[in-house]
């Protein structure tokens, strides 16, 4: 009887093994033969590609937002100013809703009781340096936004035109837009408010190029635009940050504009439960490992790159740039961090998540090798239990030729 079960252990465990051998072998494959992203024009963003994708309607044809939809929109502004400006990175978030997944959304600001179907977000990041005694120091002045669907969105489903609405500080009662995505190809306008710093940008933007990274029809889809910014943030009172009472940065720089839409049929918490529950004994269990970054060089290069690894499987590590204006594929890709690690905490989220300060990207393209160090130049923003946003300076080379700038990310490990 022992043997019987020795044997069935064994074939179980080797037919686990063998199956986990063949979903990682097939897994990347299948996502590459699915993905349209390769296919995707590099010079144009079609109108379908900026509008929502995910909403439900009224009879008269106007978004719902009071019903469940099936799936959320992201629009992400980032700005990269020059180095010798006193406002590190700019970043604009507006969610129609949220990922579904406690570690990447923050529960802890879900109010109200809602649920991940009920809730958009809205973000607005500016990390500043400011004078602290004889050294500086940056504020990084992270404002993060969960707001109830039914009555702080609006959305137009034929241009696009959205925006989310807040109460600022002291004065409940009146509403204004804390964050308005405006445009089309190839101009937007974005405006957005951080009710904590009492800071307002505007935001004009022209797009050149297109990167996509990731096309999965009807599933999920994540693109890229790279271009130029020309604005201004004016702080309306006094900060910590030592302004006398409402400065203004004008800010022209380079930057990205992106569009992330995916199909959300239930939320994800439940599923990851059982791996949480295990990670509390086995704190180095963290099968979910996703780094994100895009980079401009102080010439013509820019780019970037995806890793995502799910329970040991590369399901994405590509990237791409352009350079001269044309695209290039990175064909291989190797990150090795390098620097000490750190452990980032910020209030109202109790457990430390470990980052790193440095590390050095290796990556074949189709023209030639590119490889840089990666410096993070401040504390991070974390804006969930496992989900980190970052800026960085780089040196490096590309086909030989010396490269410099600076770029951002994200990071999540959980």
């Amino acid at each position: 009887m022992q043997i019987i079960w020795i044997s069935i252990f064994v074939f179980a465990f080797g037919g686990i093994a063998i199956a986990y051998v063949l979903l990682r072998t097939m897994l990347p494959r299948v996502v590459d033969w699915l993905d349209r992203a390769p296919e995707r024009d590099p010079e144009i963003l079609l109108l379908s590609d900026e509008l929502p994708r995910y909403y439900t309607t009224r009879s008269d044809g106007q978004t719902d937002p009071c019903s469940r939809w099936p799936g959320w929109d992201g629009w992400h502004v980032y700005v990269l100013p020059p180095e010798t400006s006193r406002v590190q990175l700019v970043r604009g978030t507006v969610m129609t809703g949220l990922y579904g997944l406690e570690g990447i959304d923050n529960f802890e600001k879900l109010m109200w009781r809602l649920s991940t179907f009920q809730a958009i977000e809205q973000l607005c990041w500016i990390p500043t340096d400011s004078p602290e005694g004889n050294g500086r120091s940056v504020v990084n002045n992270l404002s993060q936004q969960y707001l109830p669907k039914s009555t702080d969105l609006w959305m137009d489903n034929e241009r696009l035109d959205v925006t989310v609405l807040g109460s600022r500080v002291n004065r409940e009662s009146q509403q204004e837009p804390y964050g308005q995505i405006r445009g089309t190809w190839p101009d937007y306008q974005f405006d957005f408010v951080n009710p904590e710093a009492e800071a307002k940008l505007s935001l004009r933007y022209r797009a050149e190029k297109v990167l996509w990274w990731t096309d999965l029809p009807r599933l999920y889809t994540h693109l890229v635009t790279f271009g130029q910014y020309e604005g201004e943030i004016r702080y309306h009172a006094k900060q910590s940050l030592d302004f006398s009472g409402g400065d203004t940065f004008k800010i022209r720089a380079p930057g990205t504009f992106e569009h992330v839409f995916s199909k959300k049929p239930f939320g994800f918490d439940r599923f990851w439960l059982p791996l949480r529950l295990l990670g509390r004994t086995f704190p180095s269990l963290k099968p979910l490992l996703y780094h994100y970054e895009v980079f401009f060089d102080e010439g013509e290069l820019r780019g970037g790159f995806v890793h995502f690894r799910a329970f040991g499987i590369d399901i994405r590590r590509r990237g791409a740039l352009f350079h001269g204006g044309v695209r290039k594929q990175i064909t291989t890709l190797q990150i090795r961090y390098t620097d000490p690690i750190e452990t980032v905490d910020c209030s109202g989220i109790d457990a430390p998540v470990v980052f790193y300060r440095q590390w050095d990207v290796v990556a074949e393209t189709t023209e030639g090798t590119l490889q840089y160090t990666a410096h993070v130049t401040h504390p991070p923003a974390r804006v969930s239990s496992s989900f980190v946003c970052y800026h960085i300076r780089y040196q490096g080379t590309y086909c030989g030729q010396p490269i410099a700038g600076s770029g951002y990310g994200e990071y999540i490990h959980m």
